[in-house]
This record gives C-alpha cells, sequence and structure tokens, in this order.
C-alpha cells in the first residue's frame, strides 16, 4: 500500500506542477501573474519544453533567437505565445496532466483504503486538474 500512496503522491505532484506551468505562461493578472510571467523569466518550464521540441523551421530559429536574447520583450513573449498556440501546447499539457490523473486515480481505487481517504484523494485530484491559483 506504501508504494501505492507513494506512486499517487508523485502523480498529484507532477499534476500540479503542470498546472504551476500553464499557469505561469497563460495565468493573467487576475491571479497576480501577468500573462508571459514565465516566458519573461525564461523559465524551462513544461510549455517551454513542448514549443522548442515541436516548433519547426522558421519559427524554431525565431524561438532560439528570442531566448538567447538579454532580455525577453512584450513583443516576443506574443511571438511566443502565438506559436504556443499553433501548437497546441496549452491542450497537450491539460493532456499530461489528465492522463497522470487517469493513472492515478486507477492506482488510487485499487488501494486499500477508506471510502472517507479515497474521497478526499480524488476530490484533490479533481481540484488539482482545474485550479487556476
Amino acid at each position: 500500500m506504501v508504494d501505492g500512496l507513494r506512486a499517487v503522491g508523485r502523480d498529484l505532484g507532477r499534476i500540479f506542477q503542470i498546472r504551476d506551468d500553464v499557469l505561469g505562461i497563460w495565468g493573467g493578472p487576475a491571479l497576480g501573474k501577468p500573462v508571459g510571467a514565465d516566458i519573461v523569466r525564461k523559465k524551462n518550464s513544461l510549455p517551454v519544453v513542448h514549443v522548442f521540441e515541436h516548433a519547426r523551421d522558421t519559427a524554431r530559429r525565431e524561438l532560439h533567437r528570442i531566448y538567447a536574447g538579454e532580455k525577453i520583450e512584450a513583443a516576443h513573449v506574443e511571438r511566443v505565445l502565438e506559436v504556443m498556440d499553433s501548437l497546441g501546447t496549452q491542450r497537450w499539457c491539460q493532456e499530461q496532466a489528465e492522463a497522470r490523473w487517469d493513472r492515478a486515480r486507477e492506482r488510487l481505487i485499487s488501494l486499500d483504503l477508506s471510502a472517507g481517504a479515497t474521497r478526499e484523494f480524488l476530490e484533490l485530484g479533481e481540484y488539482l486538474l482545474v485550479r487556476d491559483a
């Protein structure tokens, strides 16, 4: 049971981090983060890794030029977001979180936990998938 809970905990932690990375790119001022905050910081987050892995040709060269610069300006943030949008980066990140949650939920249900504990883990997982702060 301990190994099962450890695996569920790892998946929940990764789901949290994926959502945090998404919020760092698309979160917006209502969440206390300007859109593109992690782009400006050049944070090597999951969306950034995805865009660099999947961008091709001109877009890829442009991304490398933007990130190689000393400072990322607002126009650069907009361009990075455009490339991310064209590649479906935000959707892909959410799909990664949902796949982890599917696996964690299956593991969780297979464990011999009390109904209350199982319910609390399920609520936590569902919250992590959609958290916006």
